[in-house]
């Protein structure tokens, strides 16, 4: 980064019963290279002593910001209501269950000082389970390059269900958010993909190559909810066609619409398999209904067949490993 003004970052980081993991979230922020940050602390009315663990572990820092809300908002509200108590030019939503590396926000913003047209930047991430064990690495969206223009990445978005990366991933310019409006708090799901795709309407993204955020996949994880999942897809779908539909790039491209109608359905039939496995047929039934209602039997059921076969044959391998 060049000499001139180090800008202030504002860190948001949305807390929802979250007691057990938060500390390391903070810490991870406490301990960045970059020092010119502020960190806001929403606490969604939780009930596991997460306000007090809050006050007596860093109600000290000057730096450190604790607000209560007076009544649930959700996860989007609830960071839309913090991020109105910040001040930074730059804003990092940082959820309370996942971490940073101590280099996050140096390495990015150096992109966006390199590359004034970005207007959000993403990295590449460690996921890790409850024991603590690494369970995969996403290296999504970034193709080895540091810098896209939107209309490459706007393309990607009809071929992956989310290209760009979740709010832990992200830091991105304020004025960027501000002059799309802010999240969509009427998309119950895919919020935050949304507010991304809106942003690359006005400005480019960056990408930083290296692992510099980590994420937590638990039980209590919002987006491991597979009924949720169930609920909105729906509301997902409408929202991609709704953009895209807007956006210059794809105005009159007919294999738009067939693109996220083929991911639609693509997402519905492995739900479905999921519940099924799961022993969820409630939801099961109710995602067979939306898929026969799309698309007629005769073309969906065979892909339904064949996909829950290979689920049960890699199960049946699974068992035959085992007992050797």
């Amino acid at each position: 980064m060049t000499t001139k003004a180090y800008p202030l970052v504002s860190v948001i980081v949305p807390s929802y019963n979250y007691a057990h993991l938060i500390e390391r979230c903070i810490d991870s922020v406490l301990e960045q290279t970059y020092t010119n940050w502020e960190l806001i602390v929403c606490d969604d009315c939780s009930d596991d002593g997460s306000v007090s663990l809050l006050h007596q572990r860093y109600g000290h820092d000057t730096r450190v910001r604790i607000y209560s809300n007076e009544c649930r908002l959700g996860i989007f509200g609830n960071i839309a209501r913090a991020i109105g108590y910040s001040s930074g030019p730059f804003l990092k939503i940082l959820m309370a269950d996942d971490w940073l590396h101590v280099d996050y926000l140096t390495a990015t913003l150096d992109l966006f000082d390199a590359h004034p047209s970005i207007g959000l930047c993403s990295v590449r991430t460690t996921v890790f389970s409850e024991a603590s064990q690494l369970v995969e690495t996403r290296f999504e969206p970034d193709r080895g390059q540091d810098f896209y223009p939107s209309e490459r990445i706007l393309w990607w978005t009809t071929r992956e269900v989310n290209p760009i990366g979740n709010p832990s991933r992200l830091i991105f310019r304020r004025l960027a958010y501000e002059e799309v409006g802010g999240f969509d708090l009427g998309i119950e799901y895919c919020t935050d993909l949304d507010l991304w795709i809106r942003m690359l309407e006005h400005w480019d993204i960056g990408f930083v190559c290296r692992i510099l955020s980590h994420e937590s996949l638990h039980s209590s994880n919002a987006t491991l909810s597979y009924v949720r999942r169930a609920q909105h897809l729906r509301t997902g779908e409408q929202m991609f066609l709704k953009l895209f539909q807007r956006h210059r790039y794809y105005q009159g491209h007919w294999w738009v619409q067939k693109s996220v109608w083929i991911f639609g359905w693509r997402e519905y039939w492995i739900t479905a398999i999921r519940h099924l496995v799961a022993g969820s047929p409630v939801e099961f039934e109710t995602l067979i209904g939306i898929m026969s209602r799309r698309v007629p039997f005769v073309l969906w059921a065979p892909v339904l067949l064949w996909r829950l076969g290979g689920v049960v044959m890699q199960k049946v391998v699974n068992r035959l490993h085992h007992r050797h």
